[in-house]
């Protein structure tokens, strides 16, 4: 229904406002190139195989995604790719400042959401960790508690 899908949309600008907030609000002394380089990296293999699905090249995906030049969008991409290693940086600094724990009970509920599913095996659980381990998806977790915590105070002040 409508006020559902306007609730969410609220939501969602209110997540990203505040994480633009706290990066632009930070001071970043030592951001690791090969931290960009592996989302960049990410970023270029997604919208590759993305192309590939429609018989693109890169260079096609780029023009389709309003970029003049391949260069130009690869540029793109590794601001984006900056961007996010800021963003995740802010979100490990409260995970420590905050001392953001995760429960065992909290940890299978956000994979059971991870993995779009109300329920499932364990299998299926192991399945899933294996291929994203379970170290990876511990990190994204607490980084969106972080960002739930962020939210809350935000929405107290």
């Amino acid at each position: 229904d409508m006020e559902l899908e306007l609730k969410n949309t609220y939501e969602e600008n209110l997540y990203a406002d505040v994480l633009k907030q706290m990066v632009d609000g930070s001071t970043f002394t030592k951001i690791l190139d090969e931290d960009i380089a592996f989302y960049e990296n990410d970023m270029v293999n997604y919208y590759t195989m993305l192309g590939s699905q429609y018989g693109m090249e890169f260079a096609e995906v780029a023009s389709v995604c309003g970029f003049d030049t391949e260069e130009a969008f690869r540029a793109n991409i590794h601001d984006e790719a900056s961007e996010y290693v800021k963003e995740y940086m802010v979100l490990q600094s409260i995970v420590a400042n905050e001392n953001i724990n995760l429960s065992e009970e909290e940890y299978g509920k956000r994979v059971l959401g991870y993995m779009r599913v109300e329920e499932a095996g364990e299998e299926e659980i192991a399945s899933f960790e294996k291929e994203y381990s379970k170290e990876y998806l511990e990190y994204c977790i607490k980084n969106d508690l972080a960002l739930e915590f962020l939210v809350e105070k935000a929405k107290k002040n």
